[in-house]
């Protein structure tokens, strides 16, 4: 399946929406990396499909292990 720059956005926009019924804070970088890949495909046409993926996973993962290091300064154990 060839996934164009609204399918990401949907995605996107879906993680977000179940967030909202089904609190699972990871769901939130998930959904953010959704719409940034969403972005960057618009702005790089032509970029393969296994690529989006592997980028959507690397940005969502990323974002999640910022969110955690942002908070271990905050909440101690």
């Amino acid at each position: 399946m060839i996934m164009v720059w609204w399918h990401w956005l949907v995605i996107g926009l879906l993680l977000l929406g179940l967030e909202l019924l089904f609190p699972s804070f990871p769901m939130v970088w998930f959904g953010l990396g959704g719409l940034l890949t969403g972005v960057v495909v618009i702005l790089v046409p032509g970029f393969p499909s296994l690529v989006q993926t592997a980028f959507w996973i690397a940005v969502s993962v990323s974002f999640t292990l910022l969110w955690r290091k942002y908070l271990k300064k905050y909440i101690k154990p």
